[in-house]
This record gives C-alpha cells, sequence and structure tokens, in this order.
C-alpha cells in the first residue's frame, strides 16, 4: 500500500543520511519512488546515485529501469 511505501522511503532516506554511501538504499529508495508513481523524482534520485556509484549493479539496474519507465531512452547507459 502507498502508506507502507511512504514507510520504506523515509527509513531509506534516513539511512543514506546516516550513511551517504549506502548504495543498496540508494537503489530500494528509487524504486519505492517509482512503485509510488514518483517517476521524476525517481529519475533524478537514481541519476545522482548511478553517477555517486557508477559500478554498482543494483543502482544502475534500479537507474536502467526507472529510465525505461519514464521512456526516457537517450539517457539510457
Amino acid at each position: 500500500t502507498t502508506g507502507r511505501h511512504d514507510e520504506a522511503a523515509a527509513e531509506y532516506r534516513a539511512a543514506i543520511a546516516a550513511k551517504p554511501d549506502y548504495a543498496e538504499a540508494k537503489a530500494n529508495l528509487g524504486n519505492t519512488l517509482r512503485d509510488l508513481g514518483r517517476t521524476e523524482e525517481a529519475v533524478t534520485f537514481l541519476a545522482a546515485a548511478a553517477a555517486q556509484h557508477p559500478g554498482h549493479a543494483g543502482v544502475l539496474n534500479a537507474y536502467g529501469n526507472i529510465l525505461r519507465v519514464a521512456e526516457k531512452f537517450d539517457q539510457s547507459l
């Protein structure tokens, strides 16, 4: 449900605030934002995460998926 996704997003944001290099939390937050229908926010967030963690498969996968959802094929890796 939306409420659970909102709670998850808040928890991921808290985890990232505590540990800014927590790539898995960033990927999960991006996926949660996507699930909430906040596609543009997810694109912006995951683009920054991918730039910060260019070798992290989870972040790159989440970024690629949100670019597909947003139909931003020109930005895909």
